[in-house]
């Protein structure tokens, strides 16, 4: 998907940049700084604040300035840039397990950790309100527990926190399948003495599929932050995650026969025997509404340079209402000694929980 930015500063400065010819010889280097595109230093990965150096644990972190230049608004796509990480699919909007899955070092995982604490999200996980994604990999995830993690590793969500100045950005992204987004970042200071900050990052999406252009899939995010300083060694923290959704699942089919009784293996082959990956096989109104609401507190508490008491507090809650199909390719001529089973058939999943089977009628043979 082609994607174009623009962006309105609501608080910036102006800088010139010129240009002059180098004259410099290496013999008069003293040094070479490098800046750093992407800050690796994690207060997560091993429980502690540790720098990338001392950290023992393998992870990659994307940085929040790799998702702007990218154009990346969801954290599905910004697994594209973390090696061993395959993306097996994206959010069902399913109430409770709907979240996105991964194939992280050959075992199943999903993004549901947000600053060290269980955060489920069962619709798409919007990035504007991300300051960094950390993957972590490897069986040390399980220092995370084993109710979201696996021995594959993690991925936790490092969320963007209030400064102590004003500031603030909106910015308009357009690009094909009828995609536009208006998204806003306001950082403001509501006391005089810097004590209460408060944060607000909202996003609104629109936009099709390759298979579905004017699907019109719509996405809202409403993440809004409170932090307190009554002194220098106390800090409160609140925030508040809410994602919604009114959009089609992705159109997923599963293969249960091997190629030798299919004649195919992938969606791409199954096009010639009549059946095109690139059009969407669900009708006008299959869609689903879903939504995640996510409170979270923390209280933090600096005893001395090197010791820092935290407790964390968390509430989640996920509802969803629609349709879901899932689509399975089989034989219409079974191998002798199968038992029977449906030859085409797609199912549909509501809530409260009720299924229907409607057969495909095709003339294409398989």
């Amino acid at each position: 998907m082609c994607k174009i930015q623009v962006s309105v500063p609501l608080l910036a400065g102006v800088m010139a940049f010129g240009q002059q010819q180098d004259s410099t010889r290496t013999s008069d280097i003293d040094e070479i700084i490098i800046g750093r595109y992407i800050r690796k230093n994690s207060s997560y990965s091993n429980k502690m604040p540790l720098k990338a150096i001392e950290d023992p644990q393998v992870y990659s972190s994307i940085d929040k300035a790799v998702l702007e230049d990218q154009l990346i608004t969801n954290v599905d796509d910004a697994f594209r840039n973390v090696t061993g990480v395959q993306r097996m699919w994206s959010a069902t909007n399913r109430a409770g397990d709907g979240g996105n899955f991964i194939n992280l070092r050959g075992f199943v995982g999903s993004s549901s950790l947000r600053n060290g604490m269980i955060a489920p999200v069962t619709t798409v996980a919007d990035a504007i309100n991300i300051e960094k994604v950390e993957v972590l990999k490897g069986p040390a995830a399980t220092l995370f527990g084993s109710s979201v993690t696996s021995y594959g590793g993690l991925v936790n969500r490092v969320t963007k926190k209030p400064a102590k100045d004003f500031r603030g950005t909106i910015s308009l992204l357009g690009g094909s399948y009828h995609f536009y987004r208006v998204q806003a970042d306001v950082n403001a200071p509501l006391t005089k003495d810097e004590s209460l900050l408060f944060r607000l990052n909202t996003a609104y999406t629109n936009q099709g599929t390759f298979q579905k252009e004017d699907a019109k899939n719509e996405y809202y995010a409403f993440t809004p932050a409170l932090t307190f300083r009554p002194n220098d060694r106390l800090e409160l923290n609140a925030e508040l995650e809410i994602f919604q959704s009114n959009a089609y699942p992705e159109t997923g089919f599963f293969f249960y026969f091997p190629s030798s009784v299919l004649g195919f293996d992938n969606m791409k082959d199954a096009k010639n025997f009549g059946y095109d990956y690139q059009q969407s096989y669900m009708g006008d109104g299959l869609k689903t509404q879903a939504k995640v609401h996510n409170l979270f507190g923390e209280i933090g508490y600096k005893i001395n340079n090197n010791i820092k008491l935290t407790t964390n507090v968390s509430s989640s809650y996920s509802y969803s209402d629609g349709f879901n199909p899932y689509f399975y390719m089989a034989p219409k001529q079974l191998p002798p000694a199968t038992p029977p089973i449906l030859k085409l058939e797609w199912y549909v999943q509501t809530s409260p929980p009720l299924t229907v089977k409607v057969p495909i009628s095709r003339s294409s043979k398989i």
